[in-house]
């Protein structure tokens, strides 16, 4: 949730963003699994995670699909936004269905 937009995940296989004011949908972006995990908004992206094994960074101002990886296993936890004091980039930690928790760096 940012001053203006609220970004939610939901079970139709999309990421929903709306005008927090109206409740007007501004951009929705499907994937191709539900998606029971929670949008974390960080420097003006969105990262989410999916059932269809991926995680996804998406621009929160039209929810066009900047980058995405496959971890292969459903990943239905949120991502936790992790930024170093001092430092610019932030680190992102989302745990999937294998059991593992993978890292990634300079969102």
């Amino acid at each position: 949730m940012t001053a203006n937009r609220v970004v939610v995940g939901g079970r139709d296989k999309r990421v929903h963003c709306l005008n927090r004011g109206n409740g007007k949908a501004l951009w929705e972006f499907r994937t191709r699994g539900k998606v029971d995990s929670s949008p974390v908004v960080c420097d003006n992206k969105v990262v989410v995670g999916s059932e269809d094994g991926r995680l996804y960074l998406l621009g929160l101002a039209d929810g066009r699909e900047l980058w995405s990886y496959t971890l292969g296993d459903p990943v239905i936890s949120s991502p936790a936004v992790v930024r170093a004091p001092g430092r610019a980039d932030a680190m992102v930690l989302i745990g999937a269905d294998d059991g593992c928790v993978y890292a990634f760096g300079g969102t």
